[in-house]
């Protein structure tokens, strides 16, 4: 049983890559290009519009603007077209993804919440079969490890569980590796996805797993979701984990949440 996961994965981030551009004194262009790209997917701008679709939209400003994007720019047309499309991209413009991935890899210093953004567009996308592009992503996250934070390393971690590579396990391992010593500074969310990666990849990492145990305890009760407690026990139970599961305080989070909050998938999926 495959727990689900997408209410962790709301990146919710175009407005602070503008806020990272305005810091980092970016040129005008590259603001004109961020506000094209965030127009394009505006609700009441594609309804007046007759052009299609918001992926329609998205595609026809990169072909337009092809060859000007920055790497963040296009983080963010990665970030936008994952969450517009409804399907696979048509073949004739899927090769727009490892492309606008290539700009984001190739700026003079990767942004590690661009290099999140990319690796999980590209899960969205479902560009598993591009063993180049997933090679490259592999590459930059190793040698961007010290400075992932929580929310890259959730992010990453899931693209990687969802993706076929090769190499997804022992990055996952590698992933456990650098969240086990600091999960003290990790947001509940974060954490919960990254166990969750480890156990759909069946990728085993007792470290992690013992921090975890100590660190639900620190999170506060009201920061929990039936979902987090779920897909915990689920983690916990296909791994196998020679570490005990913290059933006591996940059975006290429940409590406090209620029984009757749990969705019916959520709830077998406790008991399972």
């Amino acid at each position: 049983m495959r727990a689900p996961i997408s209410k962790h994965l709301s990146l919710s981030c175009e407005g602070g890559v503008v806020y990272r551009l305005l810091q980092q004194g970016v040129p005008r262009r590259d603001l004109d290009i961020q506000r094209d790209l965030l127009e394009a997917v505006d609700a009441q701008a594609c309804s007046k519009a007759s052009g299609g679709c918001a992926t329609d939209r998205l595609l026809h400003v990169l072909s337009r603007r092809r060859g000007q994007l920055g790497p963040a720019n296009a983080a963010t047309a990665l970030h936008l077209l994952a969450q517009s499309a409804i399907a696979r991209l048509p073949p004739s413009t899927r090769q727009v993804v490892p492309e606008l991935t290539a700009v984001v890899l190739g700026g003079p210093k990767i942004q590690p919440r661009d290099l999140a953004i990319a690796c999980w567009a590209s899960a969205k996308l479902d560009l598993g079969e591009d063993t180049r592009t997933l090679a490259d992503l592999t590459g930059a996250v190793r040698s961007s490890m010290d400075q992932l934070e929580s929310q890259d390393v959730a992010n990453i971690a899931w693209a990687f569980a969802t993706m076929s590579s090769g190499e997804g396990p022992q990055l996952l391992h590698a992933l456990a590796d650098r969240a086990a010593g600091r999960l003290s500074g990790f947001e509940l969310r974060h954490a919960v996805v990254l166990a969750w990666s480890l156990a759909s990849a069946r990728v085993r990492h007792d470290d992690f797993f013992w921090s975890a145990g100590r660190a639900v305890e620190s999170w506060e009760p009201q920061h929990w979701i039936p979902q987090d407690i779920s897909n915990l026990l689920w983690a916990w139970a296909v791994l196998r984990s020679d570490v005990p599961p913290p059933l006591e305080t996940l059975a006290s989070r429940a409590a406090n949440l209620g029984w009757k909050q749990f969705k019916p998938r959520e709830l077998s999926i406790s008991m399972w």
